[in-house]
């Protein structure tokens, strides 16, 4: 079966999205609310990637949480004062930018199993 990853950013992301097509299908959401409602109405997804900074990538985390409780959620963002509150979300990983390109393809494709 061929997996796939929703992968939510909010800037060109170029080096993640090609680590992520080296484990799956990818698709590409400029916005966590629409990721959320995909992700509501569709369970060909595998993974759900929040390549979002701040409180926005929390809320978009919360969103798609709220739509799909199931669903493994990675969040990178770009400081650690957000770790605390990804675990409440929850989240199954947190992780401050930079993420090394070795790093993220391991844990993406952990999500994935």
């Amino acid at each position: 079966m061929v997996k796939t990853i929703a992968l939510c950013c909010s800037e060109n992301v170029v080096r993640t999205t090609v680590t992520l097509i080296r484990l799956a299908n990818v698709k590409v959401f400029n916005d966590g609310i629409e990721l959320a409602y995909y992700l509501k109405e569709n369970d060909d997804c595998q993974l759900a990637v929040i390549a979002v900074d701040g409180a926005k990538g929390m809320n978009y985390c919360t969103y798609v949480r709220g739509q799909n409780s199931k669903i493994p959620i990675l969040w990178i963002s770009d400081t650690e004062e957000y770790e605390e509150k990804a675990a409440k979300i929850p989240v199954n990983d947190f992780w401050v930018k930079p993420m090394p390109e070795m790093l993220l393809e391991k844990m993406a494709a952990e999500l994935l199993k």
